[in-house]
């Protein structure tokens, strides 16, 4: 739905993480699911959840602006980890993991 980028604020001298829709999802789908998300992730307080920056658009297209966490892709992690096996070594969440 977006792609991300790496980016240097200049004016704070920091790494931060640039959301941007893809133009041809906005084409075909609409930008208000990812207007929906911005507007969502700014509303969330979490010491685990990176907080909104900033957001708007250029020439059409939708971005947002978040802190920048230096550390392995996401992408190569599994989407989850089982926490605990059940007594016959099942995992609870093994049906909802995948790589």
């Amino acid at each position: 739905m977006a792609t991300g980028y790496l980016a240097h604020d200049r004016k704070h001298d920091r790494k931060v993480a640039v959301k941007v829709l893809r133009p041809d999802l906005a084409a075909v789908i609409g930008a208000e699911r990812f207007l929906r998300e911005i507007k969502t992730i700014a509303t969330l307080q979490h010491p685990h959840v990176l907080g909104l920056i900033d957001s708007g658009e250029v020439d059409g297209t939708a971005y947002y602006v978040m802190p920048y966490v230096e550390g392995e892709s996401l992408a190569r992690r599994p989407t989850c980890r089982p926490s605990r096996r059940w007594a016959n070594g099942t995992s609870p969440r093994a049906r909802m993991c995948t790589r």
